[in-house]
């Protein structure tokens, strides 16, 4: 037999939501498009080639400013938005002849982390010229700099290079639609008009961005599911579904399997 019965939606926010002092999310930082989030700082790099000095003005027209990495977790998360760009990028890394160290321009800070390649590693006692810090894309057979994607050189700072800049990101009151209800970081919405499970999936996920069948992983998730939209006796489909590859109980988003216990494991995307 075919259930069809009515359905709930749900549309999730992206981005670091905020919560104030009573514990209710009602903001979130995203980025905007051509910018990629990580760690509440957006990130976007500019195919265009500079000296490091115009790159860094370039970004200000961003209202941002050439990108800083202070740790692995960032190195690493670019890394990844540059290992397809085969190209280096300027970051805001320069040597301070004065005091014979490598300085991030824009706080002043010596780098405690870096990531220098090793034929390319500072000598830091040299008087040297105007020279600035980049970080490789892809390498090229041909090229002479050891390492692979994500290695740091330095280069004098008028050469031209892409470049990557760094902002923080915007700041959004949690707004949703007229008939939205708004818990945490989503809207949810429950639908009159009976469907199958998976007719009410494509629907969710076809008319709303971000959007799928509700997944409900708090006890108070479920408390205000049931004052705001499940009416009694009425069943509403949600995302929970078999699998019958793996033979366990699935929800769609967040990959978790309903165990006989209560407790919750992680799975795999569905």
């Amino acid at each position: 037999m075919k259930w069809t019965w009515i359905y709930v939606c749900v549309v999730l926010w992206m981005g670091f939501s905020l919560t104030d002092v009573e514990g209710q999310t009602e903001a979130v930082r995203s980025c905007s498009t051509g910018w990629h989030f990580h760690e509440d700082v957006c990130y976007s790099y500019f195919l265009t080639a500079l000296p490091w000095v115009d790159a860094g003005r370039a970004c200000t027209t961003h209202d941002a400013q050439l990108v800083t990495i202070l740790e692995e977790e960032t190195q690493m998360f670019l890394q990844g938005m540059l290992k397809y760009t085969d190209s280096d990028y300027w970051l805001d890394l320069k040597y301070d002849g004065t005091q014979r160290q490598w300085r991030w321009k824009g706080s002043g800070y010596v780098p405690e982390y870096s990531n220098w390649a090793s034929l390319s590693k500072p000598r830091e006692n040299d008087d040297k010229a105007v020279t600035c810090g980049y970080m490789t894309g892809r390498l090229r057979p041909y090229q002479t700099l050891s390492g692979s994607v994500g290695m740091w050189g330095q280069a004098g700072c008028n050469t031209r290079k892409r470049f990557i800049c760094q902002k923080t990101p915007t700041l959004h009151k949690y707004t949703c639609d007229d008939g939205w209800s708004l818990y945490d970081n989503m809207c949810f919405h429950g639908y009159q008009t009976p469907e199958s499970w998976s007719v009410a999936r494509q629907l969710c996920r076809k008319t709303h961005t971000n959007g799928d069948l509700l997944t409900i992983g708090t006890r108070d998730l479920q408390q205000i599911i049931n004052s705001a939209i499940v009416e009694r006796r009425v069943n509403y489909w949600v995302g929970l579904h078999y699998d019958r590859s793996s033979k366990d109980w699935i929800w769609p988003d967040i990959g978790k399997v309903m165990q006989r216990n209560g407790e919750a494991r992680q799975y795999r995307i569905v």
